[in-house]
């Protein structure tokens, strides 16, 4: 099943996704949720078909857990991910490159392993919160050494 909601459960991008997506085991939609765990847990891809975001921390907390992500070119999401290393991307709005994507990617256990290993690796490498806030004393620091102007004494 798919979880979500909005334009990707109706219409043209419905059909392409859903039943007729050829793809095993996708027999419709589940609609929204509101336990994000319990459908995390079940979940061996994040389809992020977004037509704008900022930054989309949805994807990286997806990638974090080795999932592998297809997510729409646009925003931060360009920056995070790697198209075909350790995540997809595709064009916003292009159904049909979308459901191709997913088609291949719940057809090939491999390949969502390998780009789900690969996606974790990123987010730890790149992402991670405490690496951020520690940089970001270390600039600090450095901006307050360097601004100090010595007293009036010379000391």
């Amino acid at each position: 099943a798919l979880v979500g909601a909005g334009w990707i459960c109706s219409g043209e991008a419905g059909g392409a996704l859903g039943v007729g997506a050829g793809v095993d085991g996708c027999g419709g939609f589940a609609g929204w949720g509101e336990d994000a765990r319990a459908g995390v847990s079940q979940m061996s891809v994040l389809v992020h078909p977004s037509g704008a975001v900022g930054f989309g921390r949805a994807v990286l907390e997806s990638m974090a857990l080795g999932l592998t992500v297809i997510a729409s070119a646009v925003g931060g999401l360009r920056e995070a991910i790697r198209d075909g290393d350790n995540g997809f991307l595709v064009q916003p709005g292009n159904v049909d490159e979308l459901a191709d994507r997913l088609r291949q990617v719940l057809r090939d256990p491999a390949l969502r392993r390998r780009i789900g290993c690969s996606a974790r690796a990123t987010v730890e490498a790149d992402f991670l919160i405490e690496d951020k806030i520690a940089a970001l004393s270390e600039e600090w620091a450095s901006v307050v050494t360097r601004s100090r102007v010595p007293d009036a004494v010379g000391t």
